[in-house]
């Protein structure tokens, strides 16, 4: 399939927009009844398609699969399918995974934080309660301090007691018996707190810990520990969009944006098939045929977009397109063919770098460009790494460690300080 991303929908530049913006979400019951038992039908193939995915939150594979099913679907239509790129930033999580006696058990993320990802920085030990709902009750006897917390799902926001008592880490227990979304929206959190939440099956914690968590007293092992890598990620991700001419020689210069997002929310990464955020886009895909088979009097533009989780990105990027003046598309254009440039030049440096340097000062004022960015925020990994095992242990080898990795911060620092590049000490 040929690559038709562009920066603009450009087609759009000549026209004289009238814009109409319809979220398909809030018209699907008008729509309904209108659809006869083929649209039904289309409705249906369409929301097992898109739903069939682990997940379709924005920068996923299954958000891209399903990119590629709705072009796929425009173009069997007749209409000429674009891709309209922009950047926006994600989670990524890595390997997550909780030791228990040693032995490593996959554990995933619970997604509440709208700031701060559910990264660990490092190994998190302690012993492992049972707390219950989180109700004061619960709590009773139990050394929450320093410890990681097995708790109900169908506790609110009791997880905020916890944090608030020195627990390092929660991991939710789910029943299986949880329906409503409402469940996950209720513990979403808009502050920075570093308190990081994971979910577990009722079953796998059967299988890890051999025992019915409500049967103990509180205390499940002396000690676990969970690793868990996840941080914001810059990815570039599309809308795909599709013109219908109007049949009206003069409305048709007007333009009737119908949109439907076709990504979804994800509290449960790779376990957010979202079929019931599918039944937007379906909408507009089968609103799609009716459109074609008696074309409007004005154009429409039909927007399948992502992004929508990060504050309607993908919405934002296209209507800001549209709206701005040539003059200002220009500007933000040359902006980031300079800042392509600039990166091309030090990534060929990067590359070509041969130690002993040379004496080169023009180059080393590149590299330091090309490097700073990167040494602060390894600088800011080792110090979260310091700080977490100076109030963990004070062992001899907890000692050795920890000045270890001092050493390995200040030769970073040196080198962030560093005037030129060819005279660095070993």
């Amino acid at each position: 399939m040929p690559d038709n991303r562009q920066q603009k929908p450009t087609k759009m530049a000549k026209q004289n927009i009238s814009l109409l913006t319809i979220g398909l979400t809030l018209i699907f019951n008008c729509l309904l009844p209108a659809f006869g038992l083929a649209e039904m039908q289309g409705l249906q193939k369409h929301i097992g398609s898109l739903s069939s995915h682990q997940s379709r939150f924005t920068g996923s594979e299954g958000a891209e699969r399903s990119a590629d099913y709705i072009e796929e679907h425009f173009r069997t239509l007749g209409l000429e399918p674009e891709r309209f790129s922009f950047q926006v930033p994600i989670r990524q999580y890595g390997k997550t995974t909780l030791a228990v006696d040693g032995i490593p058990f996959p554990l995933q993320p619970f997604t509440y934080n709208a700031i701060t990802p559910e990264a660990t920085n490092g190994p998190l030990r302690g012993p492992l309660y049972y707390a219950g709902s989180g109700n004061l009750e619960d709590l009773n006897l139990k050394a929450i301090e320093g410890s990681i917390i097995l708790l109900e799902f169908d506790s609110g926001r009791n997880w905020l007691r916890l944090a608030s008592m020195g627990a390092k880490a929660l991991i939710y227990l789910d029943r299986g018996d949880i329906k409503s979304k409402y469940f996950y929206q209720e513990k979403t959190e808009l502050s920075p707190i570093q308190f990081p939440c994971f979910w577990m099956p009722l079953e796998q914690a059967q299988k890890i810990f051999q025992l019915e968590p409500r049967t103990t007293d509180g205390l499940i092992r002396p000690e676990v520990e969970i690793n868990a890598e996840a941080s914001w990620q810059e990815i570039v991700s599309d809308n795909i969009y599709a013109l219908i001419q109007g049949s009206d020689e003069k409305l048709s210069e007007e333009l009737v944006i119908v949109e439907a997002f076709y990504d979804n929310s994800a509290y449960i990464p790779k376990k957010a098939p979202g079929a019931d955020e599918a039944i937007s886009i379906a909408t507009l895909l089968e609103t799609t045929n009716s459109l074609i088979k008696s074309p409007p009097r004005r154009s429409v533009l039909l927007v399948a977009t992502s992004g929508h989780d990060q504050t309607l990105a993908g919405m934002r990027d296209l209507i800001w397109s549209i709206r701005t003046n040539s003059k200002e598309l220009k500007k933000a254009q040359k902006k980031l063919m300079k800042t392509i440039k600039s990166a091309k030049k030090k990534k060929k440096l990067l590359k070509s770098l041969r130690f002993p340097l040379t004496e080169d000062a023009e180059r080393d004022i590149v590299l330091e460009s090309a490097i700073t960015n990167s040494l602060k925020l390894t600088v800011d990994t080792i110090s979260k790494e310091l700080m977490r095992l100076r109030l963990d242990d004070s062992s001899q080898s907890s000692k050795a460690s920890i000045q270890q990795i001092a050493n390995k911060r200040f030769a970073f620092r040196r080198l962030g300080w560093a005037e030129s590049y060819h005279n660095l000490p070993p």
